[in-house]
């Protein structure tokens, strides 16, 4: 909340104790971000790209997951991280 500015080619990541259904929003948020949901075996189950500065709309994934990585739009969508998508890095962050 409330960051202006992200690095290129950097975004942030969000690390949930156990996989479960996360609802993010983007009040505070001046920012437009693609959130990257992923679940706790490196998978993307679901991905919002271009979300709306300051909304108070509730995001979420319909699938549990234990990661959210927030980039700024469009670095995510160019990635391709979109569901079924498996992402190398969480195996170093959760040692599976």
């Amino acid at each position: 909340m409330n960051r202006h500015y992200l690095s290129p080619y950097s975004g942030m990541l969000f690390i949930f104790e156990k996989e479960k259904n996360i609802s993010m929003w983007m009040k505070n948020t001046p920012l437009r971000l693609d959130m990257i949901w992923i679940n706790q075996y490196g998978i993307v189950v679901h991905s919002i790209f271009n979300t709306m500065p300051f909304s108070e709309e509730i995001l979420y994934s319909p699938l549990p997951a234990k990661y959210i990585i927030e980039l700024e739009h469009p670095f995510g969508k160019n990635l391709n991280l979109k569901k079924g998508t498996y992402v190398p890095l969480i195996q170093y962050i959760s040692g599976f």
